[in-house]
């Protein structure tokens, strides 16, 4: 009995943990939208140490990387740099080709108010900054989009969630017995 209680509860810790980096995958990757008065444009030449295997020379390989500056219309010290990056083919999928172009629009926006589409979190710690997708001006008031798609994949994850742990315990329960 103490054998199955301990099994079922070590399913359903890691069903929970399935769940949660599922979750934080989701927020990761879907877009998000935020309001944001544009104050600058950066370009960073940024070098990748890439060290090979067979005879351990260091490769650098060296990318532009470009970096818009925000601020908050309505707090103008709450500051937020967001990476302007392209993806290509590589994960997650938007298969963005237009980095340069999305720089030049954020140049010409400067001052600004616009919504910024991007993907991704801003982590200090790691020097990682979220990923623009796409800007689009906003006129005074209007108001930004919603990620309907997330909040739809979040539903989904919890009633599959829900639905799993109750299968769980349904079938413990029915070998308890």
């Amino acid at each position: 009995m103490k054998l199955i209680k301990f099994v079922r509860n070590v399913v359903l810790f890691i069903l929970t943990a399935i769940f949660l980096a599922l979750m934080l995958l989701v927020s990761y990757c879907m877009p998000h939208y935020s309001a944001a008065v544009i104050s600058g444009v950066e370009v960073k030449r940024m070098n990748e140490n890439e060290n090979t295997p067979n005879n351990k020379e260091v490769k650098t390989l060296a990318r532009d990387v470009y970096f818009v500056q925000t601020y908050d219309p309505k707090d103008k010290k709450s500051v937020t740099v967001y990476r302007n990056e392209d993806t290509r083919f590589s994960f997650p999928f938007y298969f963005k080709f237009n980095s340069a172009d999305i720089s030049a629009l954020a140049q010409s926006l400067v001052n600004q108010q616009v919504e910024v589409q991007y993907y991704g979190w801003r982590i200090n710690l790691f020097n990682m900054f979220p990923n623009v997708i796409f800007l689009k001006p906003l006129k005074e008031n209007a108001d930004i989009s919603k990620p309907i798609f997330s909040w739809i994949l979040y539903a989904l994850l919890l009633m599959g969630f829900f639905i799993s742990v109750r299968s769980v315990c349904a079938l413990f329960k029915s070998k308890a017995h």
